[in-house]
């Protein structure tokens, strides 16, 4: 399972963002996975609560998922169109992806205590 090193990279990044930041917890985290990554969206859920228990910043937070349709590019009419080949125009199976691969790490919500000046 790939996903648990995908969060405890995305952990890693969050850690050190929220120690620049001064964050003493991590709320919200909205992630972007796009239908063609190759990423299982229950098993990085399943990942991030595992990694949530084991590491304090993290306890209380939350992993919000979104889904990216693929959209795809024909190579024959140049025609796009989202979901799998082939090309509902012209019926060619030579498509190239236009998006749907991403894994974007798209929103944190930090919580920082203020401090007296």
């Amino acid at each position: 399972m790939h996903e648990a090193s995908l969060v405890a990279a995305m952990c890693a990044e969050i850690e050190a963002l929220a120690q620049k930041q001064g964050a003493s917890r991590v709320g919200c985290i909205v992630v972007r996975v796009g239908e063609l990554s190759g990423v299982e969206k229950e098993a990085l859920e399943f990942a991030f609560e595992v990694y949530k228990r084991e590491h304090s910043l993290f306890a209380d937070s939350s992993l919000q998922i979104e889904i990216i349709s693929a959209r795809r590019s024909c190579l024959s009419c140049r025609g796009e169109f989202t979901g799998a080949p082939p090309c509902p125009k012209c019926g060619s199976l030579q498509t190239m992806a236009l998006s749907g691969d991403e894994l974007e790490l798209n929103k944190i919500e930090l919580f920082v205590e203020e401090r007296d000046v």
